[in-house]
């Protein structure tokens, strides 16, 4: 009896569905404010991406803002940009050059009236005007997060930008999935725990058995 149930979660353990872990990068670092630099590294386990801000019209470097006012208006923005965010002119650049080719990017973006943005890639490193960009996609606030994929290692930056004068968004966090081992879903700790309860009450009524 004591066999079958090890043979019973052993099945378990390879029937039992896996997720697949994500990596993840949160912009927003839980203050409100002027972080006094124009670029700022994020680091996840051997990973760094860096932001950059960005004038698109002049190319000049801005300071980044970090903003956490409500749960919906949290992020990365800039500190000449309407309300301290991302508009069409005061942008943030996020070098992806670090992140493998073919790899879908999940990237969510905060806005507290779901305002527009549009997505770019650039294929040149550096910062710069959107010029070297090319447009990926529109979205609203309401579209997060959204997913794009880096198709070639040659596209180093993505840019968000607000779609419409007077709109601004945050840039609140971007995720990969993880190259590590997959993750069990929680069900599996359950049937886990099931199956050794099993061998426990198996066990005891043996030995009852046996004292008899």
């Amino acid at each position: 009896m004591k066999r079958s149930s090890l043979t019973g979660l052993i099945v378990a353990f390879y029937l039992t569905p896996f997720a697949h872990a994500t990596i993840t990068w949160n912009f927003d670092n839980g203050t409100n404010g002027d972080l006094g630099v124009t670029s700022k590294a994020f680091t996840q386990g051997t990973t760094t991406l860096t932001a950059y801000g960005v004038n698109d019209t002049t190319g000049a470097a801005l300071h980044l803002w970090n903003k956490n006012v409500v749960p919906t208006d949290m992020g990365l923005g800039t500190a000449p940009g309407v309300s301290n965010e991302i508009d069409t002119i005061n942008i943030v650049e996020l070098d992806v050059s670090h992140i493998a080719a073919n790899t879908t990017m999940s990237v969510l973006i905060s806005s507290l009236a779901n305002d527009s943005f549009n997505w770019y890639t650039k294929t040149t490193a550096g910062t710069g005007t959107l010029g070297a960009f090319t447009l990926g996609g529109s979205f609203n606030g309401s579209n997060n997060p959204f997913n794009l994929i880096r198709t070639n290692t040659t596209n180093e930056f993505i840019a968000i930008t607000a779609t419409v004068s007077g709109q601004s968004v945050l840039l609140n966090a971007l995720s990969i999935p993880s190259a590590l081992t997959p993750t069990p879903e929680p069900g599996f700790f359950g049937v886990v725990l099931l199956a050794v309860l099993g061998i426990g009450i198996v066990a005891r009524k043996r030995r009852a058995a046996e004292q008899v």
